[in-house]
């Protein structure tokens, strides 16, 4: 569990980082541009019609319902010592405003450690990587 969680902080963070990267290129490009007069829209669905008129966007029948703790799911994971790929089920034991928190079935993770990873990543990871 503790592997699973500081691979998934690990690429929270360098993903976050190349978006600053990102973000910064986009700056630079966008000041050396001259202003515009016409600003691009807002909404996603204007935008793509006007880089492509006439598009087709299909609309969304639902919201997708969020996760319920007890569900359980089936994920691949990779392990490094040794290194191989295996196939586990997991139970969502927490729900949070970012997050659907799994411990692995079979094994056993107190309320409290998952109550206290949850604030850490949403009171300090979370808005630094999103």
């Amino acid at each position: 569990m503790t592997r699973l969680c500081l691979l998934a902080g690990l690429m929270l963070l360098l993903t976050a980082g190349w978006a600053q990267d990102d973000r910064a290129a986009v700056r630079g490009r966008e000041s050396a541009r001259e202003p515009s007069s016409e600003s691009l829209p807002r909404e996603l669905d204007d935008l793509a019609r006007s880089y492509k008129p006439g598009i087709a966007i299909p609309r969304l029948a639902a919201e997708r319902s969020a996760l319920q703790v007890g569900r359980r799911d089936r994920f691949w994971v990779a392990d490094d010592n040794p290194p191989r790929h295996f196939e586990i089920e997991a139970e969502i034991r927490l729900v949070t405003r970012h997050a659907y928190w799994y411990v692995q079935s079979g094994m056993e993770e107190s309320d409290a450690a998952l109550r206290r990873a949850s604030t850490s990543f949403e009171r300090m990871i979370y808005p630094r990587v999103r």
